[in-house]
């Protein structure tokens, strides 16, 4: 089960309240929606709630929606112990998001080609990677805890500049720092089509810019906890 941290409140906008098993389809709705730009958000709903379903399970992610008198208003999942979240996907839940998600590739003969282009060698390099590290694991260092990961986040359209988002990040926050995190990062595209104003007024800082796998500009986020 994702750690969660204990809900929060807000009068006349939402309640944020963990995700569970029954919210992951609207979570793939709104992400095929609101995150369209990003490739997963092209491989349909089926996939989208498999991908969802693994930060509700997973003991090393959070996941939140937020609601209103009138339903499900947004959505948030990210990490607090990100190699470790990832690596138990692999584990646990890698086989059938692996069907899923070539299901979905064959039915989309553009983002087949998208994804061989693009991402196969870089998917088959964290494998390799990360088999690497459960035959010999790396020595303990006195570097820090690695930062928490704000991974996804989308409200619906007639909810936004309600106070849900905020709700939605503040809630994500306070489970890192209850994990011990001492800070915690993310990414969004660069310039209007990003939520890096958004961002900024929550407080969190710009790290550095840099392209994605097509070529888009993306700015990171890091907040200090």
């Amino acid at each position: 089960m994702a750690l969660t941290a204990q809900p929060l409140y807000l009068a006349d906008v939402a309640v944020v309240r963990p995700m569970t098993h029954d919210d992951v389809d609207f979570a793939a709705a709104l992400h095929e929606v609101a995150l369209d730009h990003g490739f997963f958000g092209r491989l349909g709903r089926r996939f989208l709630a498999a991908y969802y379903e693994s930060f509700v399970a997973s003991p090393h992610a959070v996941a939140y929606v937020s609601e209103s008198g009138e339903g499900l208003s947004g959505m948030l999942v990210g990490t607090v112990r990100n190699g470790a979240h990832y690596a138990w996907v692999v584990r646990q839940r890698g086989p059938a998001l692996a069907r899923r998600g070539a299901a979905a590739l064959l039915a989309r003969p553009e983002q087949l080609r998208t994804f061989v282009r693009t991402r196969v060698g870089w998917y088959l390099g964290g494998l390799l990677r990360l088999a690497r590290r459960r035959l010999a694991p790396a020595p303990r260092t006195q570097a820090g805890r690695p930062p928490a990961v704000l991974t996804h986040v989308a409200v619906a359209p007639r909810w936004r500049a309600s106070g849900a988002g905020a709700a939605l990040v503040e809630a994500f926050e306070l489970a890192a720092r209850n994990a011990g995190c001492e800070r915690a990062v993310l990414v969004t595209l660069a310039g209007r089509d990003g939520a890096g104003r958004f961002y900024r007024k929550l407080g969190w800082t710009l790290l550095e810019t840099h392209a994605d796998h097509d070529g888009r500009l993306l700015e990171c986020y890091q907040r200090r906890l």
